[in-house]
């Protein structure tokens, strides 16, 4: 039979599940990766919850489910809830791969941690359940704190960032905002979120490639490549409705941006060269430099409405400073006239005064 203690557990369980029920499942301020995961877990914990409560109580001796199942799955439903609701928490401030890894140790941790607990003979039991989640959100905690130090170490190495904009680099919850603003649902983010993490890495490993050799760093200085690269990056994810229309630089030019470079300095760090390969240089470093100049007309053509827009400001500025100068031409026009008849005036006047001074 269930002890009160367990009772009340499963009875909080639940209060818990359905404060935090609507907020999850409309789900937009979390990460569309695990929001998944956390309605699923959020889903079976309520099921199990109130299965342990119906079928785990003994009525007239006789006992529909098993406890140690009881014990084991909702061990293991409720500590994944809190792993995936913490770890959603994470990727929103850090975007990095290994979160996926620890992550999925966690879950493997989880599963062992339950049945272990099981077979030391706890049996049916409020305090494993909790001393498990607790060992749980410890070691995420330990984990995120190793991620937060990392991140300002790297960025402060790099001089990406300071102390005084700091707050600035942890964007990522008001990102996903952002596109949902902007009209994007759940599988449309988490597609276009993870293209442009590809496009990001192959960003950065241009961005390392070209500083390698003088001769690339030559074409980057001359087309600003990397700038360009980074601003359209950045343009992207401000219109992310606008992604198909940079699909020639994200899935061509990019992508053959990177591998050029990549072979480009493997070649070139050979220690014997003949011809053959300063030709082959040669040729790359040309193809380079024209995929450099087409990532260039790409970023143009992407603005082509703002630049129309400004070219649509400048013409009408100018009508108007037209407009000015010849209403301008014509006051003073007037003026002219105004002084001339004043000065006529004055003269006969005078000449008024000395015929009258003449007769006296």
């Amino acid at each position: 039979m269930l002890s009160f203690g367990y009772a009340f557990f499963c009875i909080l369980v639940l209060i818990i599940s359905g404060i935090y029920a609507h907020r999850l499942i409309s789900g937009k301020n979390l990460t569309p990766k695990y929001k998944k995961k956390i309605q699923l877990s959020l889903g079976v914990l309520i099921f199990i919850a109130v299965a342990l409560l119906i079928f785990g109580i003994d009525f007239l001796h006789i006992t529909f489910l098993p406890t140690y199942v009881i014990s084991i799955v909702l061990s293991i439903i409720l500590n994944s809830f809190l792993l995936t609701l913490i770890f959603n928490k994470l990727q929103e401030s850090f975007h990095y791969p290994l979160l996926k890894i620890i992550y999925y140790i966690g879950i493997t941790f989880i599963f062992l941690t339950s049945f272990t607990i099981y077979q030391g003979g706890y049996g049916l039991s409020f305090e494993p359940t909790i001393v498990t989640a607790i060992l749980v959100i410890a070691s995420s905690i330990a984990v995120g704190v190793m991620m937060l130090f990392f991140k300002v170490y790297k960025n402060l190495r790099s001089g990406n960032v300071t102390f005084n904009n700091f707050p600035q680099a942890f964007t990522n919850k008001d990102k996903i905002q952002h596109y949902y603003d902007q009209g994007l649902n759940d599988s449309e983010i988490e597609y276009f979120r993870s293209q442009m993490a590809v496009a990001r890495d192959q960003i950065k490993s241009i961005e390392t490639g070209v500083n390698q050799t003088a001769k690339l760093r030559a074409i980057e200085v001359r087309y600003n490549t990397i700038e360009v690269l980074q601003n359209f990056f950045k343009d992207i994810v401000e219109e992310p409705t606008r992604f198909t229309q940079a699909s020639q630089f994200l899935y061509k030019f990019l992508p053959s941006l990177e591998d050029l470079i990549q072979k480009y300095n493997e070649i070139n760090g050979h220690v014997a060269k003949n011809k053959q390969t300063y030709l082959i240089l040669e040729r790359s470093a040309q193809t380079i430099e024209q995929i450099c100049e087409q990532i260039t007309d790409e970023y143009v053509l992407f603005h082509e409405e703002t630049y129309k827009e400004m070219q649509d400001e400048i013409k009408l500025a100018n009508r108007n400073l037209s407009r000015k100068a010849a209403r301008q031409n014509m006051n003073q026009t007037q003026d002219s006239d105004s002084i001339t008849d004043t000065v006529s005036d004055i003269l006969k006047e005078s000449n008024d005064w000395l015929d009258d001074n003449n007769d006296i």
